[in-house]
């Protein structure tokens, strides 16, 4: 591309009877490439410092005139037409035009989602510095944690196994780029964004809104019934009413008249679905915040406890429950649902989420945003994210309903969490969603 060579094209003109011709004029065009523009050929007289896509020139005693040429920046079939003035005659000189060298190239797609037996093809798009493409044969390699990732080493077709985080690398030549891809289980999850509550599947395909929500700074928390047929919402700036939004989009409102609690946030289910858990906050008045349970029909309105305290979650006996206590500092508590009393001292954390499998619970270290795995007595505290995996806002955590996995929003986008192996698997595409809640 852009090439000059040394030899030019060398014209010689003759008269009827074959004798060379002085004081020739011709016209030399560099012949249009695809569309027309730019031309794939351009022409310089002897004399001239330019190359240009038109040139005049005469021939010389010996009846001949030298042009020189430079390859245009489209790749493929170039010419050079020469024509005599004041005749009908032309020629055309053929030339190829082949692609220069290859430049520093993106993977696509850049980084991605698929679920375990699906596949995603990778594609190096080779080009030379002018975008004409190249076909350089791609060398492709695969590093996966844990390492059940499969590559195609000759066309970048990927396939995995089970969950896993693979770097697919293009190498072409010296050059190299890489391109990522999270595999992850099957399932899907509630979010909001804002103004949204959306539902979608994990691999990111299937997503759709499900209800228009309230745009304000404290994005309502979305929480699935056991049974995964509806979401638990609290619209924030109705006073004594939660929202439940079937699968269909259809919303129903769960109101109560008594005097309290004021306003709903953070629903939470029982285990069974009879039972709606909720953080109650008054308005107005001295009454302290208090957190409240309700049966889905709308009956039984219950008062738990008077603190404040906020995201209460259910232990899977519906036995206890779990939620974050402001004090000095924010504390992990306990509840003993018969007794009415705390189980045990407070571990400093915060948006605490009761595993539905097992006598565990997940929550955020104050401090460092980390998101740590305990039991339910406060003993056996493990971190499951590293340092770099900060908790973002006021985003909540969600447990699949095998326990095996929990969601988060960590630095700016989701995340998800594999509890026993520790395998985190970021969610491209989802850097606009928060509190999510991973369906049942």
């Amino acid at each position: 591309m852009s090439a000059r060579p040394s030899q030019g094209i060398v014209v010689e003109a003759r008269d009827a009877a074959g004798r060379p011709t002085a004081g020739i004029g011709l016209q030399v065009i560099g012949l249009a490439g695809p569309g027309g523009v730019p031309a794939t050929m351009l022409v310089r007289v002897p004399g001239n410092s330019v190359y240009r896509e038109l040139e005049s020139i005469t021939t010389d005693a010996a009846g001949q005139a030298t042009v020189l040429v430079q390859f245009g920046t489209v790749a493929g079939a170039g010419g050079v037409q020469i024509a005599a003035a004041g005749v009908s005659l032309a020629v055309t000189v053929d030339f190829t035009i082949t692609p220069g060298n290859v430049v520093p190239f993106a993977l696509t797609p850049r980084d991605t989602l698929m679920h375990p037996g699906k596949s995603v093809q990778f594609a190096a798009p080779l080009k030379d510095r002018f975008g004409n493409a190249r076909s350089d044969p791609v060398t492709w390699t695969v590093a996966a944690t844990p390492a059940t990732a499969a590559i195609n080493a000759s066309t970048g077709l990927v396939t995995a196994t089970a969950p896993c985080r693979a770097t697919i690398t293009a190498s072409v030549g010296g050059l190299q780029d890489s391109g990522f891809v999270s595999v992850v289980p099957e399932g899907s999850y509630a979010a909001v964004s804002v103004g949204a509550l959306i539902v979608s599947d994990l691999d990111g395909t299937g997503r759709r809104l499900l209800e228009s929500v309230p745009q304000q700074p404290d994005l309502p928390e979305p929480a699935w019934s056991p049974s995964g047929n509806e979401v638990a919402v609290a619209p924030t700036e109705v006073e004594r009413q939660l929202d439940f939004v079937a699968l269909s989009g259809t919303v129903s409102h769960l109101n109560w008249a008594a005097a309290e609690p004021d306003v709903p946030y953070f629903p939470a289910w029982s285990l069974d679905g009879l039972y709606v858990y909720f953080t109650g906050v008054p308005v107005g008045d001295n009454r302290p915040t208090g957190t409240y349970r309700i049966r889905r029909d709308g009956s039984g309105l219950e008062t738990l406890v008077h603190c404040l305290c906020y995201r209460p979650s259910i232990s899977p006996d519906g036995q206890f429950m779990t939620f974050h206590e402001v004090g000095n500092e924010v504390t992990v508590r306990v509840w003993d649902l018969a007794t009415r009393a705390y189980v045990g001292p407070g571990v400093p954390g915060r948006f605490p989420e009761w595993s539905p499998a097992a006598a565990e619970i997940a929550f955020y270290e104050n401090n460092t945003g980390r998101v740590v795995l305990m039991n339910q007595d406060g003993t056996g505290q493990r971190y499951l994210t590293q340092p770099e995996l900060l908790h973002q806002g006021f985003s909540q955590l969600s447990w699949s309903s095998n326990g095996q996995w929990l969601i988060a929003r960590l630095i700016s986008r989701l995340f998800l969490i594999e509890v026993r192996t520790g395998l985190i698997l970021p969610l491209p595409g989802t850097e606009q969603l928060f509190q999510p809640a991973l369906k049942p």
